[in-house]
C-alpha cells in the first residue's frame, strides 16, 4: 500500500514539474538563436533541426518570424490567452511589421494553436490557419505521429509566407500597416491644418494679399492661396488614404508636396522682383531679398533639399542688386561705389561706429560727373545692437543683466537689463519680470522587456486552434 502511495505521489510531482508557465518556457532565440522551444523533447532532434532550418529560411527571405513551442502542459491556463501573453513577451515578428506567428503545441490538452501577429492576419487569416491544422497536422497527431504533423504544418506555412504575393502583403498591406498609415495621415493633416490657419490669419492681418507700390511683396490672391494650400493638400490626404503604402512612403510624398509649394513661392519671388529690377530700384530689391533670407534660412533646416540652394541663390541675387551701378539722382549720369576705406570720409563718426560694431553697413555712391554722394544703409538683421535712445545710432548693446528680486514658487521675481551705447556712452535701464519657479514632476514610464531577441512584434489575437 505504501509503495502505491509513493508511486502516486512521484507521478503527481513529475506531472506537476512538466507544467510550464510564461516565465519557465524557454525562449529559443535567447538560448541559442533558433526557433523551436521543446524543453521536454516531444519532437525528435532531427525534426527540430529541420524545422529550425525552414524557419530560418523564412525569416531571411520574408523577415517574418515563426516560433514553434512544444509543451507537455500549461496547467489550467487557456491556450489562447497563454499564446497571446507568450507572443507579447517574446515579441515575435519585426517591430514595424508585426509579421510574427506562434505555433503552440500543448500535449496534455491535445491542442495545436496558431497565433498570428497583426501583419500576418491578411496572409494567414483564421480560416487558413484552421485549414492547415485540420488537413496537414491533426490527421498525423491522431496517429500519434507528432513529428510528421508538425513538420508538414510548418512546410505549408513556409510555402504561404514565401509566396511572392504573400510576401508583398507582409510588407505593405497588412491591417496593422493600413491602420498606422491612416493614423499618420490624420496626425499630419491635423498639424498641417493648425499651421495653415495660423499662416492665413497672419497673412490677412499683415495685408500680404495686397501689392504695395513701394517694394514687391510675395503677393498671392486669396483664391489662389486657398486653392494651393487648402484644396490641393485636402485632395492629397484623401487620395493617399485609399492607397496601400507605408507611412514612410506617405511622409516622403508629403515632403515632395511641401517642396512643390516652396518652388512655387520661389518662382513667384523672382517674377515679382523683375519689374522693380527693370526700374533700377536696386536698393529696394536688396532689402527685399534680405527680408526673405530669414524665411529660407529657417526652412532650410527642415527641408534642406532644395531649399539650401534657394537660400544661397537669393543671397547671391541680393548681392548682385546691391552692387549694380546706379544713376545719379542729381545729373542722371552713372555713379560708382566707393571702397570701404574711401566711404569712411563721407560718413560721420556715429555711422563709422555702426560699421565698426557691424550693426549697420553703409554704401557710398559717388557720381562720376557732378561728384554728388548717395549714402545707402543696410541694417544687419543678426546684430545684437539696438538703436540708442539718445544718439539714435544702432550702437547700444546689453552690458549687464541683474536680478533684483529672485523668483519663488509663489511669487514672480524682478530684474533689470543695462544697455550702454558704444558711441555716446549713454546708459539705459530696462526692467523685466522673472517667472515664478515651477516644481518639476518626475514620472517613471513602463519599461519593455529588452531580453527578447525576436523582432519586437505584436499580435491582436488572430489565429486558430484545433484539438483531437
Amino acid at each position: 500500500m505504501r509503495y502505491w502511495v509513493a508511486l502516486l505521489l512521484l507521478t503527481s510531482n513529475l506531472a506537476q514539474a512538466q507544467q510550464y508557465t510564461l516565465d519557465t518556457t524557454p525562449n529559443p532565440k535567447v538560448e541559442n538563436n533558433t526557433y523551436v522551444s521543446d524543453p521536454t523533447h516531444i519532437l525528435e532532434q532531427g525534426t527540430v533541426t529541420t524545422i529550425n532550418l525552414l524557419l530560418d529560411s523564412i525569416e531571411r527571405n520574408t523577415t517574418a518570424q515563426v516560433a514553434v513551442v512544444m509543451l507537455p502542459s500549461i496547467g489550467d491556463a487557456d491556450v489562447v490567452e497563454f499564446s497571446q501573453s507568450l507572443f507579447e513577451k517574446w515579441g515575435i515578428g519585426q517591430r514595424n511589421k508585426d509579421n510574427g506567428l506562434l505555433i503552440l503545441f500543448v500535449q496534455d490538452q491535445r491542442t495545436i494553436r496558431f497565433h498570428t501577429g497583426y501583419g500576418l492576419e491578411g496572409v494567414l487569416p483564421d480560416i487558413t490557419c484552421k485549414r492547415i491544422q485540420q488537413e496537414f497536422m491533426v490527421p498525423y497527431f491522431k496517429k500519434e505521429d507528432i513529428n510528421k504533423g508538425m513538420l508538414e504544418g510548418v512546410k505549408v506555412v513556409g510555402k504561404i509566407l514565401t509566396d511572392p504575393e504573400s510576401t508583398n502583403e507582409i510588407y505593405d498591406s497588412s491591417p496593422r500597416s493600413k491602420k498606422f498609415l491612416f493614423l499618420t495621415i490624420v496626425v499630419v493633416s491635423f498639424l498641417y491644418g493648425l499651421v495653415l490657419i495660423a499662416v492665413f490669419a497672419n497673412s490677412w492681418k499683415d495685408k500680404k494679399f495686397k501689392q504695395t507700390p513701394e517694394a514687391p511683396n510675395v503677393t498671392i490672391s486669396v483664391g489662389w492661396w486657398l486653392s494651393l494650400y487648402l484644396v490641393i493638400p485636402a485632395a492629397f490626404f484623401f487620395y493617399h488614404n485609399t492607397l496601400f503604402i507605408s507611412s514612410l512612403n506617405f511622409l516622403f510624398r508629403f515632403y515632395l508636396l511641401l517642396v512643390l509649394f516652396f518652388v512655387e513661392r520661389f518662382v513667384r519671388i523672382l517674377l515679382l522682383a523683375q519689374p522693380f529690377a527693370n526700374s533700377e530700384k536696386h536698393h529696394e530689391l536688396y532689402n527685399y531679398f534680405q527680408r526673405q533670407k530669414g524665411y529660407w534660412k529657417g526652412l532650410s533646416f527642415l527641408f534642406p533639399i532644395p531649399l539650401i540652394a534657394f537660400y544661397f541663390f537669393l543671397l547671391a541675387r541680393a548681392k548682385t542688386y546691391r552692387n549694380k551701378p546706379r544713376t545719379c539722382k542729381n545729373c542722371g549720369n552713372l555713379s560708382e561705389k566707393l571702397s570701404e576705406q574711401e566711404d569712411d570720409i563721407a560718413l560721420n563718426t556715429g555711422q563709422q561706429t555702426e560699421e565698426k560694431v557691424k550693426s549697420v553697413d553703409y554704401d557710398v555712391w559717388k557720381c562720376k560727373s557732378c561728384g554728388s554722394l548717395e549714402i545707402l544703409c543696410y541694417i544687419n538683421a543678426d546684430t545684437k545692437y539696438t538703436a540708442c535712445q539718445k544718439c539714435a545710432f544702432v550702437t547700444s548693446s546689453l552690458s549687464e543683466r541683474r536680478t533684483l528680486t529672485p523668483a519663488t514658487y509663489s511669487n514672480e521675481g524682478a530684474g533689470e537689463e543695462e544697455y550702454i551705447c558704444t558711441y555716446c556712452g549713454h546708459h539705459h535701464i530696462v526692467p523685466f519680470v522673472i517667472a515664478k519657479l515651477v516644481e518639476s514632476s518626475s514620472s517613471s514610464g513602463g519599461s519593455s522587456d529588452s531580453s527578447s531577441s525576436f523582432g519586437g512584434g505584436d499580435s491582436g489575437g488572430g489565429g486558430a486552434s484545433s484539438s483531437w
